[in-house]
């Protein structure tokens, strides 16, 4: 009985040190099944920041666009307001010299005071 009894003590001990180590690994399997759900969770919040940027780039690009639109429109006036600037000045220049190419010309005098009046109302505003 005594060689029955210390092979059944060596059994249970080996049984006990067989259940020790599977609570363990239960424990390790929760704790790993846990982080598993945690990444999940965390991937998912990801994918949705992702998506909630991406929108966001789309449009500022949107907007970058019609603001780069607007300034060409902008630059294309201010080409052609300077194109009609330049010719108001030519022909201003052009009218002054001829009155003093034909000094007793109301036409060119009349002009003249006119570019004038137009002039001092340009510098009134």
């Amino acid at each position: 009985m005594n060689l029955e009894s210390e092979i059944n003590k060596d059994i249970i001990h080996k049984l006990e040190q067989e259940l020790g180590m599977y609570k363990c690994m239960e424990g390790k399997y929760r704790d790993m099944k846990t982080q598993r759900d945690t990444l999940i969770d965390d991937i998912a919040v990801l994918r949705a920041n992702n998506e909630r940027y991406r929108n966001r780039a789309e449009n500022a690009m949107e907007l970058a666009e019609k603001a780069n639109c607007e300034v060409l429109k902008l630059e294309r006036a201010n080409a052609e307001l300077m194109i009609a600037s330049d010719k108001y000045t030519t022909l201003t220049n052009h009218i002054r010299v001829m009155k003093f190419a034909s000094p007793y010309s109301y036409n060119y005098i009349h002009l003249v005071n006119f570019i004038k009046e137009l002039e001092r109302a340009d510098d009134g505003i």
